[in-house]
């Protein structure tokens, strides 16, 4: 039994009061009792909070009935009221219970024992009753923080009660709800998934199954929200089924983060896989096109596409003209009636040629209701210029996805154009490079230059997907070339050296775009994917047949000479003296550049780092850029 420290009594007849006090104090309860005489009187006491129950007589000098505790209930709600009066009116007595206290006692019929175990009671069921409410808080709390509400419909009753975070999922007021739920929720319940919505209730109160479904509801503003719902039966002591309860959570912000890391993933697999292709084989343009086509309108849901190649006319003032080629429609991977067919001069009815746009009504570009003879009829369209060195040379156009198209869209086939166009002007240079050569010297030199050109369109692959590092790939490589010529390394070396440089981040194309650009702190799931790149570009790189063990060096580029790197930790002469050397120009033109959570340190505070990490990186090396730096020769850095 719980413990009382003080009970008021609340008493205005001094002999009540005081055999009252004697009754408590021959119980042996440890209890502590005191008494006033009104009810303005008790008020006042009972502020001082700590009394544990009052005792209250109803017909007080200035109050009278259930009045008096009404008052005394609302200045007092954290004490047990227990009333103990004359009158033995047992509707008078009902009436108090549901007003809120916590035992009905008569005078005259009590003794120091009953009356003891009433306060006990009173106590007990005040502080279940607060806790109850402290409960209902805290679960109103985590339903609001989790966006899961909850509700239950009343089978006899025909009535639908929803938890307020309920009523805010579905966009209503909860202090201001309409009289009908059941139609509020299907008036916003998606089309086309009210049926399924209304199936799964009438099974569950059919068979008793408890059932979940994901459906969509379009709230009057427009705003389309993903729910995560769980339906079951409610049943009685005797079994019989008297409501439907369940749950409804928001999920909306899950659904849109599962898209964006699905089609992240999709377009990152599908780069990795062609920048794999350019280097390691060598298709053609037709067939790159062919695949690029593809992962296209695979990407955006599109059944219609081409690619036109295409060429900015010195006399139009940059307006595409034909180059001569046909469009390339991507037969190969797809049915004929599924492209849009050839067409000598397709981008000359495009808006804007050499520009991205999409549009999702023949509305917003006049063009689309005007398509050339023999095209299929367009109902959105997205077109996308594929510029590589200042020069526009082909447009990738999508058409038809059956939802028009957004801003993901294009950014995602904008990335696919920058690639195909890199691909393009590398096959020109190789075409022009094989044609010139006269002989065997002249290729080997043209051949080198090729290798260092694909190593350095490598690395734009990777800096496309995170604008913050334009041009990082080679300014390593240029600072890694000054170090290694600094320390007087054999000429087999510095080619090494400067070649791994330029494509020292390529498994970085394993990692998502929005990791790479994120402005903020990484998490540490978010780090160790990025702590991952050194090992995927060794993947990468590893089967290309490179003069130099540019896998090798990339794989430890993150080392540090006292063990602290990654992926493995190697420390001193374990790590290749390359790498040794990349580790220290990462560091510096890292520093010096600008980049997505800081803007750019500077080169002081490079040689500032270097010096007081003097025991991650190699001394020679970290010695010979300190020489370079104190004669001016990495000035180039500045402007990164």
């Amino acid at each position: 039994m719980d413990q009382v420290r003080r009970v008021l009594i609340v008493e205005d007849n001094p002999g009540d009061a005081r055999l009252i006090t004697e009754m408590l104090a021959e119980s042996g309860s440890g209890v502590a009792a005191e008494s006033v005489d009104t009810l303005a009187s008790a008020i006042e006491r009972l502020a001082t909070a700590d009394i544990d129950v009052a005792l209250l007589d109803l017909g007080l000098p200035d109050s009278q009935g259930l009045e008096t505790f009404a008052r005394l209930r609302d200045a007092a709600p954290g004490v047990a009221l227990v009333v103990l009066t004359g009158n033995s009116d047992v509707e008078l007595a009902v009436r108090a219970v549901q007003e809120g206290a916590q035992d009905f006692l008569v005078k005259g019929k009590v003794d120091g024992d009953l009356l003891t175990r009433a306060i006990a009671y009173a106590v007990g069921r005040q502080r279940a009753d607060e806790a109850v409410t402290q409960e209902a808080v805290l679960l109103a709390r985590a339903e609001e923080i989790a966006r899961l509400g909850s509700w239950r419909y009343d089978l006899a009753a025909g009535k639908m009660w929803w938890s307020d975070e309920m009523c805010r999922i579905f966009g209503i007021d909860p202090d201001d709800p309409p009289e009908d739920l059941v139609a509020a929720s299907e008036a916003v319940l998606h089309r086309e998934d009210r049926e399924r919505v209304r199936k799964m209730t009438e099974a569950v109160i059919a068979d008793g199954t408890a059932r979940s479904a994901q459906y969509r509801i379009l709230l009057p503003d427009g705003t389309l929200r993903w729910i995560a719902a769980h339906s079951q039966q409610e049943c009685d002591a005797r079994g019989a089924v008297v409501a439907a309860t369940g749950f409804a959570q928001d999920i909306t912000e899950l659904k849109s983060a599962e898209e964006a890391i699905v089609r992240a993933a999709s377009l990152d697999r599908a780069i990795a896989s062609l920048s794999t292709a350019m280097v390691t084989s060598t298709p053609s343009i037709e067939e790159l096109a062919d695949v690029v086509l593809a992962d296209a309108r695979r990407l955006t849901g599109s059944p219609r596409g081409f690619i036109a190649p295409c060429e900015p006319a010195a006399d139009q003032g940059g307006a595409a003209t034909s180059t001569g080629h046909a469009p390339l429609t991507g037969a190969g991977r797809a049915p004929e009636s599924d492209a849009m067919p050839p067409h000598t001069h397709s981008w000359e009815w495009l808006p804007n040629a050499g520009e991205a746009f999409y549009a999702n009504s023949a509305a917003d570009v006049p063009a689309l209701a005007e398509t050339p003879e023999g095209h299929a009829p367009i109902t959105s369209l997205l077109s996308a210029p594929a510029i590589a060195e200042g020069r526009f040379v082909a447009q990738i156009v999508v058409g038809n996805a059956p939802g028009g198209y957004g801003d993901e869209d294009l950014a995602t086939v904008e990335r696919l154009a920058a690639l195909f166009a890199i691909a393009i002007v590398g096959e020109e240079k190789r075409a022009a490079l094989i044609a010139s050569d006269s002989s065997l010297r002249q290729s080997n030199v043209r051949f080198e230059r090729m290798v260092y050109g694909v190593a350095e369109a490598m690395g734009r692959v990777v800096e496309a997907r995170d604008p913050y590092t334009q041009g990082h790939e080679v300014r390593v490589a240029r600072l890694a070339k000054l170090i290694a010529q600094e320390m007087q390394l054999s000429q087999g070396d510095i080619d090494a050296i400067e070649m791994s440089g330029l494509v020292h981040d390529i498994g970085k194309l394993s990692v998502p775009a929005e990791i790479l650009a994120k402005p903020g702190r990484l998490s540490d799931n978010e780090f160790a994917l990025i702590k991952g790149h050194p090992e995927a570009g060794y993947t990468i790189l590893k089967g290309i047949d490179f003069p130099w063990p540019v896998a090798d060096i990339v794989f430890a580029h993150h080392e540090r000479w006292d063990g602290s790197g990654y992926p493995h930790g190697r420390k001193g002469e374990g790590i290749p003296l390359a790498s040794r050397v990349l580790a220290v120009a990462d560091v510096v033109e890292a520093m010096a550049s600008h980049r997505p959570y800081r803007p750019a340190l500077g080169l002081d505070a490079a040689v500032a780092e270097l010096a007081r990490s003097s025991h991650k990186f190699d001394s020679d090396v970290a010695g010979a850029f300190l020489r370079l730096y104190e004669s001016d020769r990495v000035g180039f850095l500045s402007v990164a």
